[in-house]
């Protein structure tokens, strides 16, 4: 436990620091965060990163929002936890920080852009549900595989 620091910095300071390229996504990147908001990042998958993450006190998403994301390989979450005096856990007035892991930084960069110019996550301008948003998502990807299937 940090006293006296905000720990989200800190760990959003190692991972600046660090050789991994951590690309922004999320509400942060699409739009509609609040100060409370988690940070959402993703980056290429390997043995290296995991072992990084890990190191600094990540761990793995066992189910949740992410698990039919099809770019997706794991999900690492590292959670700021801050404790009273008496050793109870209070309410956090820090965000957490979720990584994505995935096999294809290049198409998860592609259609993440394509979905953000083009708006395909907000409806009137408020952001969709998780849900919707997975299956816009999950289409969009489809769409590249189709385009890119039909260029060979």
């Amino acid at each position: 436990m940090l006293v006296g620091m905000n720990q989200t910095r800190t760990i959003l300071d190692e991972m600046h620091a660090s050789h991994f390229e951590f690309h922004l996504t999320g509400s942060r990147f699409f739009g509609g965060s609040n100060e409370r908001s988690d940070f959402d990042f993703y980056c290429e998958d390997n043995p290296e990163i995991v072992k990084w993450l890990k190191e600094r006190g990540f761990s793995k998403v066992k189910n949740g929002s992410y698990t039919d994301d099809m770019c997706c390989s794991s999900v690492f979450l590292w959670e700021s936890q801050v404790y009273d005096k008496d050793g109870r856990m209070i309410e956090n007035p820090h965000p957490n920080v979720h990584v994505q892991l995935t096999q294809n930084i290049g198409i998860k960069t592609w259609v993440q852009n394509v979905l953000k110019k083009r708006g395909l996550l907000r409806l009137n301008g408020l952001p969709v549900s998780k849900a919707i948003a997975r299956l816009i998502w999950n289409t969009a990807y489809n769409v590249y595989w189709e385009v890119m299937q039909d260029s060979k």
